[in-house]
């Protein structure tokens, strides 16, 4: 289900077979599994420190992925979980609900960003660039910013950045749509 890619290259797959599992495909061709009860396992992120988390949509829950394999509850209570996302100072973002976005702080705290009014239907994927975060509004063909890290370009979330005339699906590294 989610990828996500270690600096030496590696890539961890989310996959919901075998009762659901980590899985890190090493860059010499080898794989392993790193840890598994993920029956619900959606997404899977990397945090700038190595750090690797996944989103369990089946118990609504982001876990971390502990050096010992172990998992440890980083966010409880996200019914309908459909992505995390972690920006490049560490901080989660995760998308669940209808419109809605947990923020989670390296310190743990969980805020939750105002979207009510801005964002009518399902944020399905997010990206940062020059410091703004935004997300995909598949059904409104858009793409909003959602927040701002210190020294973004001043735009006030909510505000519709793109649109386009067929449903976009995500957005790549560099914050461009994927239709």
């Amino acid at each position: 289900q989610g990828l996500a890619r270690a600096s030496d290259g590696s890539l961890f797959v989310a996959s919901r077979l075998d009762g659901g599992s980590l899985i890190v495909h090493a860059a010499d061709g080898s794989y392993r599994k790193v840890a598994s009860g993920l029956a619900g396992a959606r997404d899977v992120e990397m945090a700038p420190n190595g750090k690797l988390y996944v989103a369990d949509a089946s118990r609504g829950v982001v876990l971390a992925v502990n050096d010992d394999s172990s998992l440890s509850l980083v966010a409880p209570d996200l019914a309908a979980l459909d992505g995390i996302w972690v920006d490049n100072s560490g901080v989660l973002y995760a998308v669940y609900g209808t419109n809605k976005i947990a923020v989670i702080d390296a310190a743990g705290q969980r805020t939750e960003l105002p979207l009510a009014g801005v964002v009518t239907g399902t944020i399905s994927g997010m990206s940062v660039r020059e410091g703004s975060v935004y997300g995909v509004v598949g059904n409104q063909n858009t793409v909003l910013k959602i927040g701002s890290q210190a020294g973004a370009p001043a735009i006030e979330p909510g505000t519709v950045v793109h649109t386009a005339s067929v449903e976009i699906n995500g957005l790549d590294p560099s914050g461009q749509s994927l239709g």
